[in-house]
């Protein structure tokens, strides 16, 4: 957990992994997985004990589905092998397309340092 200590709504000291006085809010970081190179709006979100960044990404379903899919290396095999693999294969792909379908756009939220 890291600490900064706001002025006007502007960071002027921290982080720091430690809190030196009760003026000093919680900056929170978060890694949730997200998709490079998308449109993203950034919002900043200040509480009495917390000051967040948010970057919101916006992902089209073509974005999530390649998230999704099973590895090429995967799909590669099941075409060669064919029959069964190949079957499953195929399912697995309907289910992902089913799961995100064409035009749907989703937004994904990154909270970053």
């Amino acid at each position: 957990m890291n600490y900064v200590k706001l002025e006007n709504g502007n960071i002027v000291e921290g982080p720091l992994p430690y809190r030196p006085d009760d003026s000093w809010l919680e900056y929170v970081v978060d890694t949730l997985p997200y998709v490079e190179n998308t449109p993203k709006i950034t919002t900043v979100d200040i509480t009495p004990h917390r000051y967040t960044i948010k970057e919101h990404y916006f992902i089209t379903y073509a974005d999530r589905r390649r998230q999704e899919y099973p590895p090429i290396v995967d799909q590669l095999d099941a075409l060669w092998k064919g029959g069964e693999s190949l079957e499953q294969m195929k399912q697995q792909i309907l289910a992902v397309k089913e799961k995100y379908p064409k035009d749907k756009q989703m937004t994904q939220t990154k909270e970053v340092n």
